[in-house]
């Protein structure tokens, strides 16, 4: 233990648990943790009299509790089950980009692409032929010169004859049953939703604090990418007490 004359002292970027307040919960651990917040506010009333300028009192108003947690990875079970409560199933629906493609020479202009299987939509192609790099306009069918279309059942693309012989860069969608998982997001009721116990854990060498609340709910969740940086997912939560009145737990390593 350290001098508790000066207080513990925490280092890092903590460790933050969410366990949903349901039967025999799955706990999420968000990985890679940058920063963990816990805001206390509460707000102050003041009671003025015509005595002068100072309060005559002062109380205790409201006291909300909140905070965030920044991590350096992305977790689909946490955003599901702490925030959306959305339906979380096997299964991947990825993009595919520049995918090469040979137009045929002759008869039927198509081609069809790698994940024709497992094909949900199409982003767009580019024809790169002769060293080219026009992106073609899509239509229904008939495609000519500067254009092309698809049957999105069956992940085939048609070309006009012009473009025989040619070489093209499709980005598509498709899903892929054997990796990662999805969310099916839906227009969930306002009121309760997604409760959790949050647990944060601090350090500092072999002195270890804790902080528990358990009722919680998530916020909010924000991505944003960087051209030369790793994304830092995060998300902002609130807390409330519990059936039994119960806000949580703070446990310190050190006896004040």
């Amino acid at each position: 233990m350290g001098n508790s004359l000066t207080g513990q002292k925490l280092f890092g970027g903590g460790y933050f648990w969410g366990r949903p307040n349901v039967a025999n919960p799955t706990p999420v651990r968000f990985g890679t943790v940058q920063s963990v917040s816990v805001d206390f506010k509460r707000e102050i009333k003041y009671l003025y009299g015509s005595d002068g300028q100072a309060a005559q009192d002062v109380a205790a108003g409201k006291l909300t509790v909140s905070g965030k947690v920044e991590s350096g990875s992305l977790n689909g079970r946490a955003v599901n089950s702490l925030l959306l409560g959305g339906t979380l199933s096997a299964g991947e629906t990825v993009f595919v980009r520049n995918e090469a493609g040979d137009i045929p020479a002759s008869t039927a202009y198509t081609v069809e692409v790698e994940g024709s299987d497992d094909f949900v939509a199409d982003l767009g192609v580019v024809l790169t032929t002769a060293g080219a790099n026009l992106r073609l306009t899509r239509v229904a069918t008939g495609p000519t010169a500067g254009q092309y279309s698809v049957d999105e059942d069956t992940g085939i693309y048609t070309y006009p004859a012009a473009y025989a012989s040619g070489t093209v860069l499709t980005d598509y969608v498709k899903t892929d049953d054997s990796v990662g998982q999805s969310i099916d997001m839906t227009n969930q009721p306002m009121g309760k939703i997604g409760g959790f116990t949050a647990t944060v854990g601090m350090v500092y060498g072999d002195e270890k604090s804790l902080f528990q609340f358990n009722n919680t709910i998530g916020g909010g969740f924000s991505l944003a990418t960087k051209l030369d940086d790793y994304t830092m997912p995060s998300m902002d939560y609130g807390c409330a007490v519990d059936d039994n009145g119960t806000l949580g737990t703070l446990s310190f390593a050190q006896v004040s």
